[in-house]
């Protein structure tokens, strides 16, 4: 992670993620949120360890929503950044 943010994002079958992370407080407690196509889904808070944020994208028919999650593992030397939907794990990219 950046000193007092991180900003990742990918882009997935014509769906935009990403995931904010921001230093909340003296404590050193980091907030991790979720966008998808510029709507926040989800948000969580932690120091270190693995996180998961969950959401949804647009599938292929309109009834159909596929699953997703961010794996985000927070560690002593950075912060990784992980996009699980149907069966794949990919990295995501800095934006800053």
């Amino acid at each position: 992670m950046g000193l007092f943010s991180d900003h990742k994002k990918i882009h997935y079958k014509g769906n935009v993620i990403e995931v904010e992370c921001r230093v909340a407080g003296l404590q050193g407690k980091a907030q991790y949120s979720l966008v998808i196509n510029n709507k926040r889904v989800d948000t969580i808070e932690g120091t270190l360890g693995k996180f998961s944020l969950r959401g949804e994208i647009p599938g292929d028919s309109a009834a159909q929503a596929v699953p997703l999650s961010v794996r985000v593992d927070q560690g002593w030397f950075g912060t990784k950044y992980f996009l699980e939907v149907e069966g794949q794990s990919l990295r995501m990219e800095n934006v800053r």
